[in-house]
């Protein structure tokens, strides 16, 4: 899984398995996946050349027939104005949880 070096409350939240490999990057994720040290979960994009290529199989998960909300926080400093990617993001987010 991907983590920081921190020892956050985070790690234990997302955990997903007894024994897990923590890395930095999902680059990292498909090395090691590649070399059969287990499994993971990493987005498509990642793993698109690896599976073109037959260097990784993807399962067909029964319980992975839609796509995953992702959570996002958005964090700005009060007394500076968003830019325009992030007043944007600020109204798309919004608007998502209406």
């Amino acid at each position: 899984m991907v983590a920081t070096r921190n020892h956050s409350e985070e790690k234990a939240r997302l955990r997903i398995a007894a024994d897990v490999w923590w890395v930095e990057s999902q680059w990292v994720i498909v090395e090691l996946v590649q070399r059969n040290l287990g499994w993971a979960f990493v987005p498509e994009r990642v793993v698109a050349s690896a599976l073109d290529n037959g260097y990784l199989v993807a399962p067909i998960l029964d319980f992975d027939d839609h796509d995953w909300p992702v959570a996002l926080e958005l964090i700005w400093h009060k007394q500076r104005p968003l830019g325009k990617a992030a007043a944007w993001l600020k109204s798309a987010a919004i608007a998502l949880n209406k």
